[in-house]
């Protein structure tokens, strides 16, 4: 066996900052209503784009070391997309801003560094909670605000108010509760439609394979349903219901093709999961959990029997009962044993599975009116507030739907463009409902970082002995200082000007004492003051910005804290980094323990010489 070589680089700070800031450059520059559009070579011809996901996915790193450290950059900004749906401008501008800052403002100074990066995490709580304090909601008595969703959309949207006029009123048709999807259209005309449907949170059990990667969901046609109170153990559990499900005529559809099946079970263990995942490619069955346990879990499982119609929850014979798994007062009449399972499947038109989220479209005849009826009822009788509040969720799911868009336009290029811009829109409209929003434009992270900028100074107070607190507010300082950045990039980009032009004229503004007391007083993208930002549709999904600041922070500690590199030695592709740039020397990282003593004895070596061990 060949042993794999590293080699050790060290001393690259300012050759990071120079990476990270030209990744981010890039990136940062389709910011805002100002922002520019990315062309990018993709192998069926050019795409034109203001998505900062598209673009970072794009990038081509020219060597290891700079694949490394973007591959940090872009894992950043995927996690912000993934946990919020946006945020990737902003979270790769603050993550650029809090790297520059640390090297040409703080690196050169004696700090205990274990104190600086504890102030970093203390500083984004603060600006998180003082964000918070001032956010406000997506609803009003009423229930949704069309018009604040509309603004969300806008923003998300880049200015462009067809498309989010269309995308905030299908968020509000399909609900809090609800999905929205996107498909491409032959035509050149964009449409919406929209379907009722239940959507629940959920874990796919098993390895199941989602035939469409690029979005990570699959489209299930007339599936099949099978509900399950029990845990799936062993493969005598699940293989006698495959088989049955595979050899029925009657599961078949009218092409004589097997109907898929989707199975929601409270777990799927041992043999049973490894039976699933070995026949993912062979057997189209997807198993899922149910959103909730306990009492809660048997309600929402018996709303999803309802909806497809399934004529009994499935418990194997000698099992326990249902009460067991779910917490809930239910006995069964008779235990299944099913010798003819598929007399005990309900089914749907539609099933969209993602790995969090399932949605289900039932049949036509299908009506949830007696069904909310009955919980309304409930709701009338009810004297726990808990319970209130979880009845009404279930109104709002069983009416909730899914929506599509269609996107058409005139050439590829433009229908990519505008596919991502939808899906921006719908996403930040869903998550505004989620978390509420805060002023917009950067404003509500410059007003938090000026807030607390007194806090922060108290570092410049500190005495030269006392470096462990000067350490720890140095390292507040420099998050409110990071925070300030986002807003000079959005109005740099509108104005076409550098950002420290634009930064100078957003302290300008400062004199204006409205300003500095009102978090909803600020500006557009321009640089003009507006009176209540709220109002005027300048506005953030609040989690949107908790994301991205947590996850800029993230990997801008990893890159403080990091002394030593190891990358891989190809070779003959050599490295290629900055004129000068010193590679210690080549190791063979199976030797563990020399590795180690290595890098102690270059830790302690003060003096800064060479090792030359």
């Amino acid at each position: 066996m060949g042993h794999s070589k590293h080699m050790l680089i060290r001393g690259r700070e300012e050759y990071v900052s120079g990476l990270v800031k030209e990744l981010s450059d890039v990136i940062v520059s389709t910011m805002g209503p100002g922002g520019d559009i990315a062309l990018i070579q993709t192998g069926s011809g050019t795409m034109a784009t203001k998505d900062g996901v598209t673009v970072s996915r794009h990038i081509a790193p020219r060597d290891s070391f700079s694949s490394m450290i973007s591959r940090l950059i872009i894992d950043a900004a995927n996690r912000t997309v993934k946990e919020v749906g946006d945020g990737t401008t902003t979270t790769v501008c603050l993550l650029s801003a809090l790297y520059s800052l640390w090297v040409h403002n703080y690196r050169e100074q004696f700090f205990d560094k274990r104190q600086f990066l504890i102030g970093m995490d203390e500083a984004a709580k603060d600006v998180l909670s003082l964000m918070k304090e001032g956010g406000r909601s997506v609803y009003n008595r009423d229930g949704i605000c069309k018009n604040t969703l509309r603004h969300v959309a806008r923003i998300a949207c880049n200015g462009d108010n067809t498309t989010a006029d269309m995308i905030s009123d299908l968020v509000y048709s399909v609900g809090a509760n609800g999905r929205v999807m996107i498909k491409k259209n032959i035509g050149s005309v964009t449409y919406t439609e929209r379907e009722s449907g239940y959507t629940f949170d959920t874990v796919l059990l098993g390895r199941q394979h989602l035939r469409d990667r690029t979005k990570g969901e699959t489209v299930l046609i007339n599936p099949l349903f099978m509900l399950s109170a029990d845990v799936f153990e062993d493969d005598v559990d699940i293989v006698p219901v495959i088989d049955a499900w595979l050899r029925s005529s009657e599961l078949k559809d009218e092409n004589g093709a097997i109907r898929p099946l989707v199975i929601v079970t409270t777990g799927l263990t041992g043999a049973a999961r490894s039976f699933i995942s070995a026949n993912a490619d062979q057997a189209p069955v997807y198993v899922v959990s149910p959103p909730l346990g306990g009492e809660e879990g048997w309600e929402v499982m018996t709303d999803i029997q309802d909806l497809t119609a399934t004529h009994q929850v499935y418990l194997k014979a000698g099992g326990k009962p249902v009460k067991d798994a779910f917490g809930a007062d239910f006995e069964p009449e008779d235990e299944m044993e099913l010798p003819q399972p598929w007399k005990e499947f309900g089914s749907a038109a539609k099933c969209i599975l993602s790995p969090t989220k399932c949605s289900i479209i039932p049949d036509k005849e299908y009506s949830s009116d007696s069904r909310v009826a009955l919980i309304k009822a409930r709701i009338a009788k009810s004297q726990s507030e808990r319970e209130i509040e979880f009845l009404q969720q279930r109104i709002a799911a069983l009416l909730g739907g899914v929506g599509v868009v269609y996107v058409g336009a005139d050439s590829d290029a433009e229908a990519d463009k505008l596919e991502h811009a939808i899906d921006d829109g719908q996403r930040a409209c869903f998550t505004a409902l989620k978390g509420g929003v805060v002023a917009g434009a950067g404003r509500s992270m410059w007003f938090a970082s000026v807030h607390l900028a007194n806090v922060g100074n108290v570092a410049l107070n500190c005495s030269d002995e006392d470096h462990v607190e000067a350490s720890y507010w140095n390292g507040y300082h420099l998050v409110l200082q990071a925070l300030a950045i986002p807003a000079c990039q959005i109005v740099a980009n509108y104005l076409g000007c550098a950002k420290s032009e634009a930064g100078q004229k957003l302290e300008e503004l400062e004199h204006d004492e409205d300003l500095m007391m009102s978090r909803w007083r600020g500006w557009e993208a321009n640089g003009r003051l507006v009176d209540d930002m709220f109002d005027a549709g300048i506005i953030d999904p609040y989690l949107v910005c908790q994301s991205a600041i947590k996850n800029a922070l993230s990997v801008a500690k990893q890159l403080i804290h990091c002394k030593y590199v190891l990358i891989e030695d190809k070779g003959d592709e050599g490295f290629i980094g900055a004129p000068g740039e010193q590679v210690d020397e080549r190791i063979n990282t199976d030797d563990v323990r020399e590795l180690y003593k290595r890098l102690d004895l270059l830790k302690a070596n003060k003096a800064g010489t060479e090792w030359k061990g």
